[in-house]
């Protein structure tokens, strides 16, 4: 059903989608359906949000696990981006459906918008504990760090525009050094 839904709310959209063709897509009934999800909203979080949430958590989680005195500053900062980048990358109408979701203002998505939330707010408490551990005292963690989040996920759903009309496109490994580049510079004056 989880898989059904998303790749039904990835063609369709939140608003286009209906759980009456995600039940046809998943080989299943509208009742099987609603035992599991009782609402839209709530298998939209499952199948559309929820990689999203575990992506990052589980990033944090390795950054927590990493040893702040062993790791330096530009490998930290390369390894999130990378991961950030190429996450969204492939995963690039998850992200799109994710995010356009919300252009509606749709109030029964406020469940959403608070995971999505929630999830960066996870970001910025680890960012938080880094600052204090390395001494970024120049960032707001509260502002950068969900603004960085932001650049990574826009310039990786946005490539193909972002870079139109420049001959060859740059490569990935281009753009990820230049977007690390700017992120250490930003974070360490440097």
């Amino acid at each position: 059903m989880i898989a059904a839904a998303r790749e039904t709310f990835v063609r369709l959209g939140y608003h286009g989608a209906s759980l009456r063709q995600i039940a046809l897509q998943a080989d299943t009934t509208m009742a099987m359906l609603y035992r599991y999800f009782p609402t839209k909203a709530e298998l939209f979080e499952a199948s559309v949000l929820r990689p999203f949430e575990e992506f990052v958590a589980d990033l944090v989680k390795e950054w927590r696990n990493a040893s702040t005195s062993t790791l330096p500053t530009p490998e930290l900062i390369a390894g999130f981006t990378h991961q950030l980048y190429d996450f969204t990358v492939t995963h690039r109408g998850l992200m799109l459906t994710l995010i356009a979701a919300d252009a509606f203002d749709d109030d029964s998505l406020g469940d959403v918008r608070a995971g999505f939330t929630q999830t960066i707010d996870n970001v910025v408490t680890q960012v938080m504990a880094e600052r204090e551990a390395r001494g970024w005292d120049d960032i707001d963690a509260e502002i950068a760090a969900p603004a960085t989040m932001a650049m990574i996920i826009s310039t990786a759903l946005l490539g193909d525009w972002l870079f139109d009309g420049q001959g060859a496109p740059p490569s990935r490994d281009r753009i990820l050094t230049e977007l690390t580049r700017y992120e250490i510079r930003a974070i360490t004056g440097r």
